[in-house]
């Protein structure tokens, strides 16, 4: 096993850069060891080509080609130089499980100081800081007897190194730093497969960016709250390989664009993995919420074949699409973010240290959950129903479906409705519309037909029909109450109706024609 330190500057606006240069220093304790070779980390940073699934792989692929990471190596005698510490775990960590980061930081990068290229600039964006140092910490014992994981009191978190008297390298101080606690680059192989991979590095590196955390901690009811899942690294960094960032915090980073849709429409989306920076997600706003604090957003996620990550043989053949190769379904994946706040942490923490909150609690101080079967304000739901396709029988999103859009004060969604989802493929569509509109409508069809009065009680007048037509007339649950044909103008009797919105449908040989009615 090994653990991992990532350092790098937690700004936003690092993610306009195109290369970054990072260090990786692999770092030996005096009871720990690397148990495999060093070769296979190198390859998993840099990778092998441009399909193998590597750390540089995985962010060109996320971030659209905004963000490649190159990866260089203290050496000695054309050998990767591997820092050993005269310290054990023990040494180096606290009675409390706190375990000092800064003395193996400071040491080791003492050590690599002359070991590594001068004439290599590893601050591209200027801001007097390194782009990125990752520490590889080796953490399986080599003391008789003892279990094999030395360092099980590690975990992960990012921290400001800024202020901490690490030296130097090539005239460039050390920032931000994210510590990860994982099997990483060298893995676990179980059942001949290589796991808990690249999810924990991705993750931790992203922090650096700027997001937080968006999954949730476990309170003492043993209540498992899944508010994102798979569909963001930000929330399950475990697995190999990696998922995919969501939509959201892709756009966020500035890594891809989200274009808010106002036209009601048909639409299509590429999946995450396709590697484009537009056609990727849609966000949605509802006059719900008048401050466009909270709203929806929308992508294609496509499950990868995980077959094609090749555990065996190092990282050297693969397929990025098995990146989100361990996502849950493909399909629509509809979010509701919350602005008000930023990323699940706070939600978190709060769960765990008072263990009296409800679910209800998580999902309103939120920022980012993803809807699912059976989830409501204040229930999660089934989180492996938590995408939307033809091919699964899950194709609307509506105020009368399950799951319905809502805000965090539980206040149902009543003008969002996404209909028609096809099946997933190569892309994926569907129908957006203000209101509820019947399978098939094709309304761009013209002609002179008017209705009228509207809002009406009693007899709803429908002129300019010229040969024979169906009428129908559903309600908002799309049900179908009434329905007739006729050749000329027609009268409809709605006196006996229940007020609120129905949705008039008139369908003739040159098309169809829908509209809104409101029955006082």
């Amino acid at each position: 096993m090994l653990a991992a330190l990532v350092l790098g500057a937690a700004q936003v606006l690092k993610a306009q850069q195109i290369l970054y240069k990072q260090i990786a220093i692999f770092v030996e304790l005096a009871d720990t060891k690397f148990n495999y070779p060093i070769q296979q980390s190198i390859e998993r940073l840099n990778g092998v080509n441009e399909t193998s699934i590597s750390f540089d792989n995985y962010f060109k692929l996320a971030s659209a080609g905004k963000v490649n990471f190159k990866t260089y190596f203290p050496m000695e005698e054309d050998a990767v130089y591997i820092v050993k510490l005269p310290w054990t775990w023990e040494d180096i960590t606290s009675e409390s499980g706190v375990y000092d980061y800064i003395k193996i930081s400071k040491a080791a990068i003492e050590a690599i100081a002359d070991k590594l290229p001068t004439d290599v600039n590893f601050d591209v964006d200027e801001d007097g800081y390194i782009d990125a140092i990752s520490f590889f910490v080796a953490c399986d014992c080599i003391r008789p007897g003892e279990d094999n994981r030395c360092a099980s009191v590690m975990y992960n978190f990012a921290t400001n190194l800024k202020n901490s008297e690490i030296p130097d390298i090539n005239g460039k101080k050390v920032g931000y730093s994210a510590w990860n606690s994982w099997s990483a680059m060298g893995g676990i192989i179980k059942e001949d497969k290589l796991q808990y991979d690249l999810g924990v590095a991705v993750h931790e590196t992203i922090h650096t960016f700027g997001p937080l955390d968006y999954y949730y901690l476990w309170n003492n009811t043993g209540t498992l709250c899944i508010p994102v899942g798979s569909w963001d690294v930000m929330d399950d960094g475990n697995g190999a390989p990696a998922s995919l960032p969501s939509a959201y915090i892709r756009g966020k980073l500035g890594w891809i664009d989200i274009p808010e849709i106002t036209d009601e429409g048909e639409y299509t989306l590429y999946p995450a993995t396709s590697g484009r920076k537009d056609s990727v997600a849609y966000k949605i706003c509802t006059n719900a919420d008048p401050t466009q604090k909270e709203y929806i957003v929308v992508e294609y996620r496509y499950k990868g074949d995980e077959s094609t990550f090749s555990y065996n043989h190092l990282y050297q053949y693969g397929n990025l699409n098995a990146f989100d190769g361990l996502i849950y379904g493909s399909g629509l994946v509809i979010y509701k973010v919350n602005t008000n706040f930023n990323s699940n942490a706070g939600a978190a923490y709060a769960y765990v240290s008072g263990g009296n909150q409800t679910q209800a609690h998580l999902l309103a101080e939120s920022e980012l959950i993803a809807f699912r079967s059976g989830g409501t304000p204040t229930s999660f739901g089934d989180f492996r129903e938590s995408f939307f396709s033809a091919d699964v029988e899950r194709s609307s999103f509506t105020p009368n479906t399950d799951p319905y859009p809502f805000l965090a004060d539980g206040t149902k969604i009543e003008d969002i409705y996404i209909t028609n989802i096809s099946s997933a493929g190569e892309t994926i569509s569907f129908n957006f519309s203000r209101t509820f509109i019947p399978a098939g409508i094709d309304n761009t069809v013209k002609n002179n037909i008017s209705i009228y009065p509207n809002p009406v009680q009693d007899y709803l007048h429908i002129h300019g029909i010229n040969n024979n037509t169906l009428i129908q007339i559903y309600n908002l649950s799309g049900i179908l109450v009434y329905s007739t044909e006729s050749a000329g103008d027609t009268n409809v009797d709605i006196s006996g109706y229940s007020s609120g919105v129905y949705m008039i449908m008139l369908t003739a040989e040159n098309g169809k024609w829908i509209r809104k009615i409101i029955v006082d």
